[in-house]
């Protein structure tokens, strides 16, 4: 995945993309519904900074949210990266889980973000991101996915993978993917093939599933 390819809006992402090719920002904050590319941008904002491997650190903290968690982050950046430049990313998930303590245990690190150390915070709900970490963070808007935007994408997937369905399935798959590119391609991975009936009813079964989960 290139920025070229990342969809949204256009200013949002090209702020970020000059910001991962300074070297300014220490810390990111990206904020946005679920499903419209947080976690593809931080890895892309990794990639700008040459890190990849084992030194690109994706943090689930919606299952690790504790501070020995934490602690296990804040102890990898006391030292360099194996890569060229010897640099660090730390993803955090959801970071909006975090215990207040976990936040206690990485504010102090965040504050006085080594040099070769890169955070990203992702996360639904930037309201429940304690200010004390906010205000060390670029933040960055990530929002809903536009219709026209989601159709162009589907469009695009379609074609490279040979994929063939009607005007009507495609227009069910943006309405039931309601802003999020990954619902859209998670529900397209569904469909079988066949004729239109059997997939719009597939469509319908995938939605009903989504909403009850």
């Amino acid at each position: 995945t290139a920025w070229s390819d990342v969809v949204g809006d256009v200013y949002s992402v090209l702020s970020i993309e000059k910001a991962a090719a300074g070297s300014d920002v220490r810390s990111f904050l990206l904020h946005g519904p679920s499903g419209v590319g947080k976690t593809t941008v931080a890895r892309l904002i990794a990639a700008s900074r040459g890190v990849d491997g084992p030194d690109l650190i994706e943090f689930d903290a919606a299952s690790r949210s504790g501070v020995g968690d934490v602690r296990q982050l804040t102890d990898l950046t006391r030292t360099r990266g194996l890569n060229g430049k010897g640099n660090r990313c730390i993803i955090l998930d959801e970071c909006h889980r975090l215990s207040a303590q976990a936040w206690d245990a990485l504010l102090k690190t965040v504050e006085d973000c080594p040099e070769w150390v890169t955070f990203v915070f992702c996360t639904t709900e930037p309201g429940k991101v304690p200010k004390t970490v906010k205000t060390r963070c670029a933040s960055f808007e990530m929002p809903t996915i536009t219709r026209s935007e989601l159709t162009k994408l589907l469009r695009t997937v379609c074609d490279g993978e040979g994929i063939q369905i009607t005007a009507k399935v495609a227009g069910a798959l943006v309405d039931k993917a309601f802003g999020s590119p990954r619902a859209m391609l998670a529900a397209l991975t569904t469909i079988p093939g066949g004729d239109e009936d059997s997939q719009l009813r597939t469509l319908d079964s995938w939605a009903q599933k989504s909403t009850e989960a």
